[in-house]
């Protein structure tokens, strides 16, 4: 051949693998009807046949393991064992009961899944319970072995034949058992339950998708709404705040802080004026008549003068004058003490008393002029009701926000990938999923 021959020849073959590659087609499904579409490919799957041929194969043995059972039970002794001791007789026979008793057990268990005149195994759900009736009676061969294993040997010293009839059958069982589990890999039934579980997980994120964009959205309305009812709310409070009635209820407020502001400057000018003579009060207070009186004054000038009506501190000062040289004070002492007695005598006290009456008077008519105001629990109410606002909305828009960030963590793109990798895999074929 020459060589332009040859050339034409790879390119005829190219040719030929691209329009074949050109022909491969892509299967679109859409996601809700991914389920009722492998339902429809297990369905078609060969391994229907396989199961009917397993079934009808171990039902075939069952009936012959039947007959070879009965054939044991009647077997007597060949004639080439007759010289065999009647002990060594009755050993035998009593493995050979034990062995048929053990198989006939096994035999009775042996139901093979019965299929009615046309129907097939067509399902994941019918595979996966032939693979379980496989692995049980994997385990019941295992437990027969184990069971068997003595009687077995003892039972071929005088009936080999019978007995190896009965082992034979059953060792067909077990190769149907091996061949079994080769089969479920061939034809990729564990591959098959992870793909119905991927789908159903396609199927349950997607309603959970759903659910929570609904959720959101009916979410988003109400926040919207209580928003405009915090806007209001809020909007009230400011109005509220503008009206004659809570500026009048302010401007109390601050009246009935200035009378507590003077009347506080009068106690304290009150104390101070009494601080200057603690100490020969004290002194006087020993021998004094009115000592009792002295020693509130000393405690609390302040509870003392509101307490001495008659003023009895004057003529306390006045004792005190008379008896200053028994008191021991020095002259600095003294000069502050004709002060403050000067000035009690000018009629400080009767005028501090004066003042005292004026502001708390000013405080009882201002407590009860703010008392019969009903700005304060009008507001108190008016902000309650916009605070509730405030933390309805705080917490519904967090709870929003929350449920968000969970869509945004469901990723369907992912699970479908899984999915179309899988079906390529089990069936050699490439979809996407829409």
């Amino acid at each position: 051949m020459s060589n332009f021959s040859l050339l034409n020849t790879f390119k005829n073959i190219f040719s030929k693998i691209n329009q074949s590659s050109s022909k491969i087609e892509i299967e679109r499904i859409e996601n809700e009807d991914l389920e009722d579409w492998l339902e429809k490919k297990i369905s078609q799957l060969p391994f229907h046949s396989y199961l009917k041929d397993y079934f009808s194969q171990l039902k075939s043995i069952k009936e012959e393991l039947n007959e070879q059972l009965e054939e044991l039970k009647k077997v007597e002794v060949s004639k080439e064992h007759k010289n065999v001791q009647e002990r060594v007789k009755n050993i035998v026979f009593g493995h050979k009961e034990k062995y048929i008793r053990e198989m006939e057990r096994f035999n009775e268990q042996l139901l093979p899944i019965e299929k009615k005149e046309g129907e097939k195994f067509s399902s994941l759900q019918e595979y996966q319970e032939a693979v379980r009736f496989n692995q049980e009676l994997d385990q019941k061969l295992d437990q027969l072995a184990k069971n068997t294993a003595k009687s077995y040997q003892a039972s071929q010293h005088l009936f080999f034949d019978k007995v190896e009839e009965v082992f034979k059958s059953v060792g067909e069982v077990n190769i149907l058992v091996k061949d079994f589990k080769k089969n479920i890999d061939l034809h990729k039934i564990e591959d098959l339950r992870l793909l119905t579980e991927k789908i159903q997980e396609l199927r349950i994120t997607i309603e959970k998708k759903s659910n929570l964009e609904n959720e959101i959205k009916k979410k988003e309305i109400e926040l919207n709404q209580i928003e405009k009812e915090k806007t209001i709310k809020e909007k009230k409070v400011d109005e509220f705040k503008k009206t004659e009635d809570y500026k009048n209820y302010l401007s109390l407020l601050r009246e009935q802080e200035q009378a507590k502001i003077k009347n506080k400057g009068i106690q304290q000018e009150l104390s101070l004026l009494f601080s200057k003579v603690n100490r020969p009060l004290k002194k006087y207070a020993h021998f004094s008549l009115d000592s009792k009186l002295i020693d509130k004054y000393l405690d609390n000038a302040i509870e003392a003068f509101d307490m001495d009506k008659e003023l009895k501190i004057k003529e306390i000062f006045e004792g005190m004058d008379k008896n200053w040289e028994k008191l021991n004070c020095d002259d600095k002492q003294k000069n502050v003490f004709l002060d403050v007695k000067e000035k009690i005598n000018n009629k400080f006290l009767e005028q501090i008393k004066i003042s005292q009456d004026k502001y708390f008077k000013e405080e009882q008519d201002l407590k009860e002029k703010i008392n019969n105001n009903s700005s304060d629990e009008t507001l108190r109410v008016l902000e309650h009701n916009f605070e509730k606002a405030e933390h309805l909305y705080y917490h519904l828009d967090k709870e929003i926000k929350d449920q968000k960030q969970k869509l945004e963590r469901i990723n369907l793109e992912e699970i479908k990938n899984n999915i179309e990798e899988k079906i390529k895999k089990i069936f050699t074929l490439s979809v996407i999923i829409n």
